[in-house]
């Protein structure tokens, strides 16, 4: 089949989904941006630009690329940016945002609930469309092998947004754990004051009138219909496993980066996770969790535990015990890590790959002169700069999907083992789940692989 064929091809099935829908049809393939000049304008278009889509917006004109769409189905958490570009460039459907502006866009940015993540993305990529898409990168492991395959078939630029991953205090990390400076390590402890919003209930909310400023059913998307709810939207989907991946999806991608990124546990051969939860339920991700990672061996590194919790127990923070080696005055962060190795203990506190420090202080001051030289390329301008300009040189984004899909599964087995109640065993490099097969709903959406056919990623 001829690149015109599949142009076609794909356009027909946009069309078709968007009759179905009600909606306006979507695009046809065409990379556009490739090439580019450095100094050349990028056309981006923002996919949800209330929340985190804010700052795409924001990031989009400050480096100035042009903001050549939006695209919300809440023009009440659109604020202001609704009325950032003209009226003719401002949609509720991204489907009708691609259909009419195909030729126009070069990137998509995509800050929209975790259930529309991989949906939106997928229709941007089957297009051509450079993408940066915010994390947890999807809702399910499915979702996220999905992107990664059909990134890599679509040549198309990609980011996710864990904006650390562009930061100083990764590379800080990996540089001192992989010259050996704080000895060998066996354990990490993480912890998120996650969730901030409603979690826990066992009950589905009662049905309430939609806002007139709301497409209730552009925002379900691909979740299965049901009455609205603002236990829902705007602002509580995050806590309901049809929409959200709960604190994990909320933070994991930022505060996990280190530990994954300096101990390569992206490389282990296998990971097993087992969950331990405050309740259940069958609607809900729990008030509290204490997901267990065990990691495989990675070349000379023994094999390392890393527990994360978040959320509360018996209304207390679910944190780890202070290390013997902290000052006794000195308190946790509300989001951090500890990084335990024979040598010596890192404390990251924040949750954006926070910068490392030894522990006590004191320790980190005698060990100044430990230090080893940076050897890791840092990025300058920050994460969405360094998307747009992968975007105009071909050079890949620090967090692309590459990097980014085996970080989001490994933080997804989390809500793997919270949601079956079981304990996971999962080959890294096959990336597959011993004991659940890859069609469970739990791992891949019913919805997903009739898509990636149809896009042509399958």
């Amino acid at each position: 089949m001829t690149d015109q064929q599949k142009h076609i091809s794909r356009r027909n099935f946009i069309k078709s989904v968007a009759v179905i829908s009600g909606a306006t049809a979507l695009p046809s393939f065409n990379i556009l941006a490739a090439g580019k000049s450095p100094n050349e304008k990028l056309n981006v278009a923002c996919v949800g630009i209330g929340g985190m889509g804010n700052a795409a917006v924001v990031e989009t004109l400050r480096r100035g690329e042009n903001l050549v769409a939006v695209c919300d189905v809440d023009l009440k958490r659109a604020g202001g940016n609704w009325t950032k570009v003209p009226e003719n460039r401002r949609f509720k459907d991204y489907r009708r945002m691609l259909d009419k502006l195909d030729k126009e866009i070069d990137a998509v940015c995509i800050s929209t609930p975790d259930h529309m993540h991989a949906p939106i993305t997928l229709a941007a990529m089957a297009l051509g469309k450079h993408v940066y898409t915010q994390k947890p990168l999807t809702r399910t492991i499915g979702e996220a092998l999905a992107l990664q395959k059909a990134a890599a078939k679509a040549g198309v630029m990609t980011q996710m947004g864990n904006q650390g991953h562009s930061g100083e205090g990764l590379r800080l990390t990996r540089e001192w754990v992989q010259s050996g400076m704080i000895g060998t390590v066996d354990k990490v402890d993480l912890w998120s004051n996650r969730p901030i919003w409603p979690q826990g209930g066992t009950t589905l909310p009662k049905p309430a009138p939609v806002p007139n400023t709301l497409d209730w059913k552009a925002w379900l998307g691909v979740a299965a219909d049901r009455p609205y709810s603002p236990a829902y939207a705007p602002f509580a989907w995050r806590g309901w496993y049809d929409f959200g991946a709960g604190a994990i999806g909320d933070i994991a991608c930022h505060l996990m980066d280190s530990a994954v990124y300096a101990l390569n546990l992206d490389k282990a051969a296998t990971v097993t996770v087992e969950a331990e939860t405050s309740g259940k339920s069958k609607y809900m991700f729990p008030a509290g969790s204490t997901i267990t990672y065990k990691f495989a061996p990675v070349g000379n590194q023994p094999p390392v535990t890393v527990v994360w919790r978040d959320g509360k127990f018996n209304n207390k923070p679910n944190k780890p015990q202070l290390p013997k080696d902290m000052e006794p005055n000195r308190r946790l962060a509300g989001n951090g890590y500890l990084m335990y190795g024979s040598k010596a203990t890192i404390y990251g506190a924040g949750m954006h790959a926070p910068p490392p420090r030894i522990i006590p202080e004191t320790k980190m001051r005698a060990m100044a002169k430990q230090r080893p030289p940076r050897t890791i390329p840092r990025i300058k301008g920050g994460h969405f700069k360094n998307f747009f300009d992968a975007c105009k040189t071909e050079k890949p984004a620090t967090s692309d999907f590459k990097v980014a899909v085996p970080l989001t599964v490994i933080a997804l087995l989390g809500n793997l083992a919270i949601i079956s109640g079981r304990k996971i065993s999962f080959d890294l490099q096959k990336m597959q789940c011993n004991g659940i097969p890859s069609n469970d709903p739990l791992i891949t959406p019913t919805y997903l692989d009739k898509m990636v056919k149809e896009y042509g990623f399958a």
